[in-house]
């Protein structure tokens, strides 16, 4: 089962790297798939945790762990490495939650599934 991880970089975070299923095989990704996929889908869960709301005054950093069937759909959720605050975790997990639509997985990935963990860092915000 492949491994996307998105990495923080701006606050919540929009770096990725992708293992497909045919890569584990031995047969490279193909490049500009991987990386439309990469993109759009770090934009789609980066707008999604943009607009939560929330007051903090010392943020945090938790990384989600979800799955993603073909369509797209989040099929399970869960804390992966807690910020230390059960606030900031509920956060993240509400970026994420199980039945999010997402996007679907390109067909020539070879996958019907795969597992996504994400640092999502929420900084200090008091208004």
């Amino acid at each position: 089962m492949p491994l996307l991880r998105i990495a923080a970089a701006d606050g919540l975070g929009s770096a990725l790297t992708l293992g497909s299923a045919a890569a584990r095989n031995g047969t490279p990704a193909e490049p500009p798939a991987f990386l439309a996929y990469k993109a759009r889908l770090s934009q789609t869960i980066l707008a999604r945790a943009l607009r939560i709301h929330y007051r903090s005054q010392t943020g945090g950093l938790a990384r989600v762990t979800f799955r993603i069937d073909a369509a797209g759909n989040v099929v399970a959720s869960e804390i992966h490495t807690s910020s230390g605050s059960p606030y900031i975790d509920s956060l993240a997990r509400e970026a994420v939650p199980v039945g999010a639509e997402l996007l679907p997985i390109p067909g020539e990935f070879g996958t019907r599934a795969i597992t996504v963990t994400v640092p999502m860092r929420f900084p200090p915000k008091y208004h």
